[in-house]
């Protein structure tokens, strides 16, 4: 599943217009570890987020861990601490 994601990713990047915001990675990646921290059946797998330009408040998941962000769902969130 890691490779078809792998696979899958610079072309969901591309056509989701991933938002490349160095400054928002680490608060999206410390929610994404909380979610994960949660779910025994994530424990073992390495999961990944990126942001998309998308301004309706969704969230999508690829094979092999990789999650998609919509900036509309960050917006919504009252905070990401």
């Amino acid at each position: 599943e890691r490779k078809i994601g792998e696979a899958l990713l610079p072309s969901a990047r591309a056509q989701l217009k991933a938002v490349d915001d160095h400054a928002m990675e680490p608060s999206i990646q410390s929610l994404v570890d909380l979610l994960k921290s949660r779910s025994a059946e994530l424990a073992d797998l390495d999961v990944r987020a990126f942001v998309s330009k998308s301004q309706e408040p969704n969230a999508f998941a690829l094979p092999g861990g990789f999650v998609g962000i919509n900036e509309g769902l960050v917006a919504k969130a009252e905070s990401l601490e």
